[in-house]
Order: structure tokens, then sequence, then C-alpha cells
């Protein structure tokens, strides 16, 4: 399944400077955690492109089994992403390694933690 988080607010007026991402879960054989990161300028939902580190929306931050212990990941795409106010992520999470086939097991996130500066 998709998750979309809510619209987070930084509070920086004149934006922040987006660091990194991590996702901590499981690794649960067989399956797969994608994420995607998105900010910007106004807090409305449909603002927000969500892209991969190659500011490609067909690429993910996270596109594995969630590694033990879990690594962060350097959010990139400075240009699309840093002096805007607010941010969502988006998570996919796939029961088989292609995510595509049914899969009969689902991975698991147990955080979803972000790092930024004013």
């Amino acid at each position: 399944g998709t998750l979309f988080s809510s619209v987070f607010d930084t509070g920086a007026v004149n934006g922040a400077g987006y660091n990194w991402l991590m996702i901590k879960g499981p690794t649960v054989a067989g399956t797969k955690v994608r994420a995607q990161f998105a900010a910007s300028a106004t807090s409305t939902p449909s603002s927000f492109s969500f892209i991969g580190p190659d500011c490609a929306a067909s690429t993910y931050y996270y596109d594995l089994a969630l590694p033990t212990p879990a690594e962060s990941k350097e959010i990139k795409c400075y240009s699309q992403h840093n002096n805007k106010r607010y941010f969502r992520y988006k998570t996919i999470l796939c029961s088989a390694n292609d995510c595509v086939t049914p899969g009969t097991v689902t991975p698991q996130i147990n955080d979803v933690i972000l790092n930024w500066s004013p």
C-alpha cells in the first residue's frame, strides 16, 4: 500500500534546508519499502511533487528491504526542496521485491525521521 504523510510545517518562514531522511523498521524477507520526499512553499496538498534523490518521480530514497540498523539517506535535489516551509513524504510498502507481484508478507515501518535546518 501507499501512505502519504500529513503536511508538516517547519515554522521557518523563509523555508528550511532538508538534510536527511531515515526510515526504521524490521527487515522482512521478500518485501521492499520505497520512499520519496516533497517540499513546498504552501501547505496545499496538491502543491507537493514527490521525487527521489535524482529529482525524478520514478526514483526513491529507499527502494529496498529496510536496512538494519537504519541508514539515513541524504535529501538531494536542493533546488526543488530547500527554502520551502512545508514537507511531506510518501512510502510504498511492497509485499514482493518487484513491487508488482502480490506477496504473502508485508513490510513494516516503525519510524520515519527527517532532519532539517532553519
